[in-house]
């Protein structure tokens, strides 16, 4: 039973990701459909990321403001970041993949990554009921763009409100 919960689950990580993009501005990932972010900068140009997360990553190491657009994790649909509820932390990130063994050194010890820029995941959602829906089956957090800039540091979004999360 736990094996087929956690084929479903991959399944469901993969799913969202069936539309494989360019790599992103932040870490050289694929971009995944249902995570891609837009960073629209204030002195021109624009950026995407493969996750929100990525995105709050970029921002805060270039200092510059920007306008960030995301995309609900379930209709790909784009929405500006400061609209958009966020799942912190489930038990589903799509930017991390699959791998059939872990990676090995030049001796063939196993390695651990120590970091990961897309962890903990981070989905958007324009619709609280739906990003409830998911918590209730993958966990996480309920947050928003305000308190996520506010962790990260950023200055993403400059008109977006500041707050600690979501009522």
């Amino acid at each position: 039973l736990r094996s087929a919960a956690a084929a479903m689950l991959l399944a469901l990580a993969w799913a969202a990701c069936a539309s494989q993009e360019a790599a992103c501005s932040a870490c050289g990932r694929q971009e995944c459909a249902n995570l891609t972010t837009t960073v629209a900068w204030e002195k021109g140009g624009e950026d995407r990321t493969c996750c929100p997360r990525c995105a709050l990553h970029l921002v805060a190491a270039r200092g510059e403001g920007a306008t960030v657009s995301v995309r609900d994790f379930e209709s790909a649909v784009d929405l500006p970041a400061e609209q958009a509820l966020f799942v912190e932390g489930s038990d589903l990130n799509p930017c991390r993949g699959v791998t059939t063994s872990p990676p090995r050194n030049a001796h063939g010890c196993c390695l651990a990554p120590a970091y990961d820029r897309c962890e903990p995941s981070l989905m958007a959602f324009a619709d609280a009921e739906a990003a409830r829906r998911f918590m209730a089956r993958h966990g996480g957090m309920l947050t928003d763009w305000a308190a996520l800039q506010g962790a990260a540091g950023s200055s993403a979004s400059p008109g977006a409100s500041s707050g600690s999360g979501p009522s």
